[in-house]
């Protein structure tokens, strides 16, 4: 048995709730991989801080802690009460930020309560659990300075403009943009959580919501140097250099279209000094059918050598290409790049179905499918229901703030 350091079979065969093949596969795996039986040394290390070093008293809700639950409560049924009807086939679209938080405090409960213990562990904050939803509180909330003004992208006339997919024995390269804005994911909320409806499909921009929250693809990586901006009178920092860029790629399979690849590349300058960065995605049309740049207004055909662009210090900007390959696995291509003029070491693009993608690229694959539904681009593929299975599929209770806040997007939209 093959298993992850995440794999929740861990878990489950720590907690004693795998029997019979199972649990001994699971113990094989752990005994022959270093990795897992660290893994499993942290989840044991958990569970005993929560059973030993949380555990105080009986287990038992203070009469303030049911009062605002029974608050919270009201104030959903309330919210409830005004939300439009949903037609019979969006009945699975059911709140995901309160079921994640709701598997953290069971997950909780029961590393806890085993036997052999008398206590239960004391809600660390109650936040999570009393404080209603954001919509549910809004006529009591205190009043808060009005957001500032939202750039709104340029409008598209007619219908959303979709980079149309290259052959690639046509085109067998394209250049990649540098710089990309983020002003589409604070229109997207505004229109969801002010107007209470759907963003215009021309409004959505799939380049800038993939950007609006920060992703770290761990696939092959390419660090560009340049000379370090240090002198010394005798010479010593003579040929000491310093990161000028860095470029990251990890493929995934493509959640709308399983044969196909999902690249995410992200380009990131260094905190000190601006960079001029060229960077061009060549394919190999021997094992590459076809593929497309998601996002960017361009129907046009890529010609000509790839325009540079500045990159600000701290700057970043992560890509998504779709590709469509004709084996299934091996290498489909090569990023090429240069940094202030200087060719860089390249990053090959290899698809191995079988290698366990990050959480990272898993998310920037959400943030395509979701921009995508919205701009109801591909919409033989890209529907609601693969929308939320993906989304159900990130939800956790530790997820950062802006992921988490993500994740409830996604759902206030499919109730919309």
């Amino acid at each position: 048995m093959k298993l992850h350091p995440e794999d929740p079979r861990l878990t489950a065969w720590l907690l004693g709730e795998l029997a019979g093949p199972d649990a001994d596969a699971v113990a094989a795996a752990v005994e022959a991989d270093p990795a897992l039986a660290e893994a499993v040394r942290e989840l044991q290390a958990v569970k005993t801080t929560l059973r030993d070093s949380l555990s105080v008293g009986v287990a038992a809700l203070s009469i303030d802690q049911r009062e605002a639950i029974l608050a919270a409560a009201r104030a959903a049924d309330q919210a409830a009460a005004i939300t439009p009807a949903v037609s019979g086939n969006t009945r699975w679209k059911f709140l995901l930020i309160p079921m994640a938080a709701a598997a953290a405090i069971a997950l909780i409960a029961t590393l806890v309560n085993r036997p052999g213990t008398t206590s239960a562990p004391t809600i660390a904050s109650q936040d999570a659990v009393t404080s209603p939803p954001a919509d549910a509180t809004a006529s009591s909330a205190p009043s808060t300075p009005p957001s500032p003004a939202v750039e709104l992208p340029a409008a598209r006339p007619g219908v959303y403009p979709i980079r149309r997919a290259l052959a690639a024995s046509e085109f067998p390269s394209i250049e990649l943009p540098v710089i990309t804005g983020k002003s589409s994911l604070a229109v997207v909320r505004d229109s969801i959580r002010k107007e209470r409806k759907l963003p215009a499909p021309e409004l959505v921009r799939l380049e800038e919501i993939l950007n609006g929250v920060p992703l770290r693809p761990a696939g092959m990586a390419s660090i560009a140097r340049i000379p370090a901006d240090t002198w010394h009178p005798d010479g010593r920092n003579a040929g000491q250099t310093q990161l000028a860029a860095s470029l990251a790629a990890e493929t995934i399979p493509c959640p709308w279209k399983p044969s196909a690849t999902l690249i995410l590349v992200s380009i990131r300058g260094n905190s000190s000094s601006e960079c001029t960065v060229k960077a061009t995605f060549r394919t190999d049309p021997a094992k590459v059918r076809g593929y497309r740049l998601l996002g960017f207004d361009s129907t046009g055909v890529p010609s000509g050598a790839p325009a540079p662009a500045v990159l600000p210090p701290n700057g970043s900007t992560t890509l998504a290409i779709e590709v469509d390959p004709i084996q299934g696995s091996g290498e489909l291509g090569a990023i090429e790049w240069t940094v202030n003029d200087k060719p860089s070491p390249g990053i090959s693009i290899i698809r191995n179905p079988d290698s366990e993608p990050s959480d990272d690229a898993r998310f920037g694959a959400l943030l395509c499918t979701y921009a995508q539904w919205l701009a109801k681009d591909r919409q033989e593929l890209v529907d609601a229901d693969l929308l939320a299975a993906l989304a159900r599929e990130m939800a956790s209770a530790t997820l950062p703030v802006e992921r988490a806040d993500f994740l409830q997007l996604i759902d206030q939209s499919l109730k919309l």
